[in-house]
């Protein structure tokens, strides 16, 4: 059985799908499937695709209805024991983060920390969540990074496509409740590259990830959570 589906969203970004590509194949650990999902792309990122079929287990390229769309279409095609969702322009940290997650895989759910590069693709920032991450934490918002998540393909289900922006969020929390064992890696896996949609629309993302915490939490945590959005949002204007 394959242990690892990597699905990789891509549109119109040959450059970066070059970095992601580059850094999924020199993993020591081989037994994975590529799955490749492109949204229709006119900037010669399907050359890059047909150049490097051959290490590609499977790819699309037609329109689709937005990334979490996308990401589904990645879900139907993966038939490994575990996904990881490493969209383009993100990377692994070097070539041994399979063979860690390999010798880890006890779990329904394994994260990691994640080093953030800037648009300019220089550290940002560590995003460090810690080994007590449970169900509870997501009032907070999204405190795993989507792309340092492997989780167990028998417990995930379909990104909701009434969410445009913070469907991650939701599928994450419906990861969570699903799971019965989580594992903590307390060192970062992967680079993620900032300039997602949620990050280009943040206060679409806030207002998307408040109506989510309402529904899973309730009004209290809704409250608390629409406060320190409010005290990011006033501190950032600042800055």
């Amino acid at each position: 059985m394959i242990d690892f589906s990597i699905i990789t969203v891509v549109l119109n970004a040959k450059k970066d799908l070059q970095r992601t590509l580059n850094s999924v194949f020199k993993q020591e650990f081989k037994n994975y499937e590529l799955i490749i999902i492109d949204g229709g792309s006119t900037d010669g990122t399907l050359s890059l695709i047909e150049e490097n079929k051959g290490r590609i287990s499977s790819w699309v390229s037609e329109p689709d209805n937005g990334i979490y769309d996308a990401m589904n279409k990645g879900i139907a095609k993966a038939s490994g024991k575990y996904i990881n969702f490493l969209n383009s322009g993100d990377e692994y940290k070097d070539e041994l983060v399979l063979k860690i997650v390999k010798d880890t895989t006890k779990s329904d759910i394994i994260y990691s920390d994640t080093i953030i590069l800037d648009e300019g693709r220089r550290v940002l920032k560590y995003h460090c969540p810690g080994g007590s991450i449970s169900l509870r934490s997501f009032w907070k918002g999204m405190v795993i990074n989507h792309q340092s998540l492997f989780v167990r393909r028998d417990i995930v289900s379909n990104y909701q496509a009434k969410y445009k922006i913070a469907s991650d969020f939701d599928w994450t929390i419906r990861l969570f409740r699903r799971a019965k064992t989580i594992q903590y890696i307390d060192i970062p896996l992967v680079k993620y590259y900032l300039g997602g949609v949620s990050d280009r629309q943040i206060f679409d993302s806030q207002k998307e990830t408040l109506m989510i915490i309402k529904k899973e939490f309730g009004f209290s945590f809704y409250a608390i959570a629409k406060v320190r959005f409010a005290v990011y949002n006033f501190w950032r204007l600042m800055k």
